[in-house]
């Protein structure tokens, strides 16, 4: 192979700088073997001062043809056609003047480019003054030795040679080609007269056995060429290797820096295997050019089964050679690859479809399957900047890697992989999220849309690769990285991750403060006591907890006033989180609070899970408050307070004997939403700790509390807003504190914009309570009863109300204490107090706002939860002093100061305990909610309306003031799930306009009266049965509802089934289903009933001659359809409020009817994709001091 035939393609992108540019053009031009002709590509949309300086650099003649291509253009596009290009640019070098372009330079040109310094050759004494000095020292005819081309000494090996005795360097030759140019300088330079040449049999013999080998290496296809290029094997003569009238590709960018040697050294690699194909460079990193050691980057790739890059160099490895040894390997990438033009052709060149470095692995990959190897040469080195190799932020990289992997692999794992891509995507972008890389995720799907677009063309085209290859793909197994040191690899760079802490990153997450200044660290005996204080408190917390609430613990089923439990069917479950309707009563439309949706996703009967909250509710809260309280203090006595304190609040007391389950939901929820936003926010005294995890978990806890009372997650934006000046660091962390919420709530925004009292309401709690005063507001307590005064059986009084208040009042006061304060204890002290106030207010106007309407009876918000929140900001204050207290009173200070800490925290302490004492040994005397031997509802009712029928049962009671109250239960008792705070105050909205019902409230009305013997029944009679009711309850003894017992016994519709001491039962005669099939009005038939669900009624439907109506025991809505066979039937309207449906006559097939809203159902898919991202926010990441520096 000669010097010109190799060609440089060098291609300049945008981004390289003129300097960068030539500095390669003149690496390129002190080449010890220059090319034939150096080619450069530019795109429009480089620099003015970058094109004028390549269009300078060509009149200079560092370069022979300068193109320049569109800014959209491949890289393969340029590739080929520079390729084409090479004879113009061949032609170009011929015709420019001779002095610009030196043939050839010596070997002492060669030594000078390596950066050794030679000495001037000296004349020979001999009779030819022109007789070159150096070949006469290795011409055996002279007493030189000849080197052969495999004993030619490297680079390393010259440069530690020792100079001569006379201290002149001895002139050597560093190849073969060197020795011929001698060998043809001394036989033409007249000198007469040589004897045979030495020849040493051991080394032919090597030769020879080298030779064969090299030959068996070639390809079938290959080997008449190779015979031709090898010569004969007769006359004892040399077999030279000859590469003329072969073309090489050297491919360049325009920030790449050859060492000197670099081309001679990868042909001198081609010239000993003509099997390579292709062949490419030790690369370096760029930076590293001053300094006396270089990094490595790479030395040729690999890849995993999965097509995951690998370099087998760690991050920052210094070259020392000891990767030098690898020569075969899967890939090689450019800058510095050199390729056979004739291969480069065959292979139809790059990939379109592919990015660097995937398509330079293609082709490495193609040319593997073609037969030829690919090498590289750790002796030709290449410096690259050093993110060349790391992994881009760009979407063609990642969908580059997928085609790749799609177009080696065979046709039906080729189509697998497309069909899991879209799950895979998801999983990476699930990862970036993790990792909060906001581009990552967008690129993801970018690449996901690019490699669909792709495909066709890369499948076909690895078709036809696959009919022209020699080699399987099965044989180049070997290449790659075996699957399981892959896996194994894989698991400990994830644990690695996960797990592995160096010591300064471990100090800071272990060591901490309090928010006054109480401190443990690692070496502190406080750490352990800690820990076992933990498992104290939670232990106690759950014994204390289920001994208050020992009559709940049993069979039966949960009761009370104020008590409303989840569904109790669990088959309804993901009915309830997917339907915008609301079963209650005669059916509304919804959709259910978030609340009981929410709950809906726990797959158990929701009775259960309201039940297990009420009777754990003591001891989570108290667990969650005890390790909230540890991220602002650090003081045991001071968390025991606060956890006390806690648990003890007059709104959660109340909500424990009340049976006010979503209230003991917050009792959990607060303490840990102050603790994620207090490391949200690195408080206290860890900023470098902050981070978007525990923002989003902050907000989670947020929309948790929102989930009873969305007015609550108002005031935590607002708190947030508040804090937010104060906080160091990136703020835009705290907007995962609201995207939980605002995702959660999406659906029900227009309701709250119709109606704002309705962030006021509460979810999962009857409407009806007893209004506190303004000073038991003040006090934190939302009931103007005394519930202590009951438990000790004494009548109410100061002391009484003393011990109910004594928590809050001791938060409050502190509060006020902590404002004073310096500091961040001060600065928490005063925005914990502002906090106080906003619920306080919010509570005040709570109450104050009707939020429902239950008869001619107006309701407003239950201030309970807002009240939890006051007192959860008041403990904040409270925290604040007792860390200031418990920091004084062990440091250096006077003795008045210490006894006066100690004092104030016994005496809370004593205090809070004492109360504790009190409520759990006899606080359960003063509970509203009991469990049941039996539900109000008798079983064999229950059962049909579990049944395919799903018949209601209508609930009478008669009050003190003679009114009959009656409403419809669906199942075993009244649920959350039944109606919902929207639809509560559109009614309470139509109350005070003077429209307290509509028609199918009326009718119902109607219906009621004429089965009690109303009058104003006989006037237009209803029957219950139209109803869809099975049967009728009366709630309460015989003797107390001797009225009801005589009405209803005198109704010819109602059979009496039986009596207790609970109420009475009556079955209503010929009850319709809820969902039946009869004739068209007017006309006479059967009624054939209809599997009826929660939402959806199912069916087989007969031909009939005459027309059909569907009719349902629900409410008429326009977001009812019905389909028979999928085709729509028409909508209407029966008995002025049941929604029906026309059949039409000979019309017949499988029946469906459902309510669908579109609007909510778009509405629930991007409140359940805006979830899924906040918890892959939310899921931890630590912060390693490494990843900082």
């Amino acid at each position: 192979m000669t010097e010109r035939d190799v060609a440089a393609l060098i291609l300049v992108s945008a981004t390289h700088g003129i300097e960068d540019v030539k500095r390669t053009l003149e690496s390129v031009r002190t080449q010890s073997v220059r090319p034939a002709c150096v080619l450069t590509a530019v795109v429009e949309s480089a620099t003015k001062e970058l094109r004028d300086g390549l269009e300078a650099a060509r009149d200079e003649g560092l370069l022979d043809l300068l193109r320049v291509y569109p800014a959209h253009a491949r890289r393969d596009t340029i590739v080929e056609d520079l390729e084409s290009a090479v004879e113009e640019a061949k032609t170009a070098r011929r015709d420019r003047p001779r002095t610009e372009l030196p043939e050839r330079r010596h070997a002492s040109d060669t030594q000078a480019a390596r950066g050794q310094e030679t000495s001037a050759p000296t004349q020979a004494a001999g009779e030819n003054e022109n007789a070159p000095r150096n070949f006469t020292l290795l011409n055996p005819a002279f007493g030189g030795r000849a080197q052969h081309e495999e004993e030619s000494p490297t680079v390393a090996e010259q440069a530690s040679e020792p100079l001569s005795v006379s201290g002149e360097a001895e002139p050597t030759v560093h190849s073969a080609r060197d020795l011929d140019w001698e060998k043809r300088a001394y036989l033409t330079s007249g000198t007469l007269g040589r004897r045979a040449r030495d020849i040493n049999l051991d080394r032919e013999e090597r030769r020879e056995e080298r030779t064969a080998t090299h030959t068996a290496l070639v390809p079938e296809r290959l080997r008449e060429d190779t015979r031709e290029r090898h010569g004969s094997s007769g006359a004892g003569r040399r077999r030279k290797r000859s590469g003329d009238g072969e073309s090489w590709l050297w491919i360049l960018d325009g920030a790449a820096v050859p060492s000197a040697t670099c081309l001679e050294e990868l042909e001198d690699a081609l010239e000993q295997d003509p099997t390579v194909g292709l062949v490419g460079t030790k690369h370096l990193a760029f930076d590293d050019l001053d300094r006396p050691a270089s990094r490595l980057v790479d030395l040729g790739l690999s890849l995993t089964h999965s097509h995951r890059l690998l370099t087998s160099v760690d991050p920052g490895e210094i070259d020392q050679g000891q990767t030098d040894w690898r020569s075969e390997v899967l890939a090689v990438t450019a800058p510095g690859l050199l390729v056979r033009a004739r291969t480069f052709d065959k292979l139809r060149g790059l990939d379109p479809a592919l990015t660097a470095p995937w398509d330079d692995i293609d082709l490495s990959q193609r040319v593997w399957r073609a037969g030829e190897r690919v090498k590289v040469v750790p002796s030709a080195s290449t410096r690259i900047p050093h993110d060349i190799r790391t992994r881009p932020q760009d979407f063609r990289y990642r969908s580059s890697q997928v085609l790749s992997l799609v177009k080696f692999r065979s046709l039906p794992l080729a189509l697998l992989t497309l069909i899991a891509l879209p799950l895979v995507t998801l999983a990476r972008m699930a990862r970036a999220v993790t990792r909060h890389d906001a581009h990552a995720v967008k690129h993801e799907f970018l690449a996901f849309l690019r490699v669909f677009a792709k495909a066709p063309g890369v499948l076909v085209r690895s078709r036809k690769a696959a009919g022209r290859a020699r080699m399987s793909r099965k044989r180049m197994s070997a290449l790659y990285m075996p699957r399981k040191v892959a896996m194994r690899e894989r698991l400990d760079a994830w644990w690695t991750s996960m797990f592995a802490d160096d010591e300064r990153t471990r100090m800071i997450r272990r060591t901490s403060w309090g928010i006054a200044g109480t401190r443990h660290g690692l070496d502190d005996a406080d750490y352990g006591r800690h820990t076992a204080w933990t498992v104290i408190v939670a232990l106690a917390s759950l014994v204390g907890g289920l001994f208050a609430v020992r009559p709940l613990i049993g069979e039966g089923t949960l009761g009370g006033a104020h008590y409303l439990p989840l569904a109790s069917n669990a088959h309804d479950n993901w009915d309830i989180v997917t339907s915008a309707w609301l079963p209650g009563g005669l059916g509304a439309e919804g959709p259910a609070d978030l609340l009981a949706r929410v709950m809906a996703l726990i797959p158990v009967s929701g009775a259960s899970v309201s039940a297990w909250i009420l009777l754990t509710g003591i001891a989570l809260s108290a667990i969650a408050a005890w390790c909230a309280s540890g991220t602002v203090t650090r003081s045991i006595v001071v968390r025991i307070i606060a956890t006390l304190a806690w648990v003890l609040s007059p709104a959660f007391v109340c909500a424990v004997l009340e049976g006010r389950w979503p209230l003991m939901l917050l009792g959990v929820a607060v303490p840990l939403a102050t603790l994620f936003f207090a490391r949200a926010v690195g408080l206290p005294h860890k900023v470098s700790q902050a981070s978007i995890p525990a923002a989003a978990m902050a907000g989670f806890m947020v929309a948790i509390v929102s989930l009873v009372q969305p007015a609550l997650a108002v005031l935590f934006f607002l708190g947030t807003a508040a804090v937010a000046p104060f906080v160091p660091g990136r703020r835009k962390r705290l907007w995962w504190v609201a995207l939980p919420t605002l995702f959660l709530h999406l659906g029900t925004l227009p309701d709250y914009l119709a109606r704002p009292e309705t962030l006021l309401a509460n979810a999962g709690m009857p409407l009806a309570f007893e209004a506190p005063g303004v000073m038991r507001l003040l006090a934190l307590t939302p009931t103007p009863a005394d519930p202590v005064a009951q438990i000790l059986g004494a009548g109410s009084s100061w002391w009484t109300l003393g011990l109910l208040f004594m928590p809050a009042m001791i938060s409050v006061a502190a509060t006020v204490v902590s404002g004073f304060l310096r500091h961040t204890a001060g600065l928490t002290g005063r925005i914990s107090g502002l906090a106080l106030a906003g619920a306080v207010a919010l509570a005040w106007v709570s109450q104050r706002t009707v939020v429902g309407f239950e008869g001619s009876t107006p309701h407003t918000a239950y201030p309970g939860a807002a009240l939890m929140v006051a007192s959860g900001a008041a403990i904040v204050g409270l925290i604040c002093v007792g860390d200031a207290m418990a920091r004084s009173s062990h440091a250096p200070a006077n003795g008045a100061q210490k006894i006066a800490a100690f004092a104030v925290q016994g005496l809370c302490l004593v205090a809070l305990v004492a109360s504790a004492g009190l409520w759990t040994a006899k606080g359960s005397g003063a509970l509203e909610v009991e469990r049941r031997a039996s539900s109000e509802i008798p079983a064999v009712a229950v059962d049909s309306s579990a049944g395919t029928e799903r018949t209601r049962t209508l609930v009478l009671h008669e009050d003190s003031r003679g009114e009959v109250r009656a409403h419809l239960v669906n199942g075993a008792h009244m649920s959350v799930d039944d109606s919902s705070a929207a639809y509560e105050t559109a009614r309470a909205r139509a109350a005070e306009r003077g429209q307290p019902s509509d028609a199918a409230e009326d009718a119902l009305a109607r219906a009621v009266a004429s089965a009690l013997g109303s009058e104003i029944g006989a006037e237009a009679k209803v029957d219950l049965a139209d109803f869809a009711i099975g049967y009728v309850v009366v709630m309460g003894e015989p003797g107390a509802q001797a009225r009801l017992y005589d009405a209803l016994a005198a109704a010819p519709q109602l059979d009496f089934v039986t009596s207790s001491d609970m109420g009475g039962l009556w079955r209503v005669a010929g009850a319709s289903p809820r969902a039946h099939l009869t004739a068209a009005s007017g006309a006479n038939g059967e009624v054939t009933p209809l599997n009826a669900e929660r939402t959806r009624v199912t069916g087989t439907v007969d031909a009939s001659n005459t027309e059909r109506e569907l009719a349902l025991a629900v409410r008429s809505d326009p977001h009812w359809r019905a389909t028979l066979d999928g085709e729509e039937l028409r909508p209407t309207i029966l008995d002025t409020w049941k929604q029906g449906f026309i059949v039409p006559a000979g019309e017949h097939g499988h029946l469906e009817v459902s309510y669908r809203d579109d609007l909510q159902f778009g509405a629930g898919i991007v409140t359940v994709i805006g979830l899924i991202i906040c918890a892959l926010a939310a899921v931890p990441r630590r912060n390693r001091s490494e990843e900082k520096r």
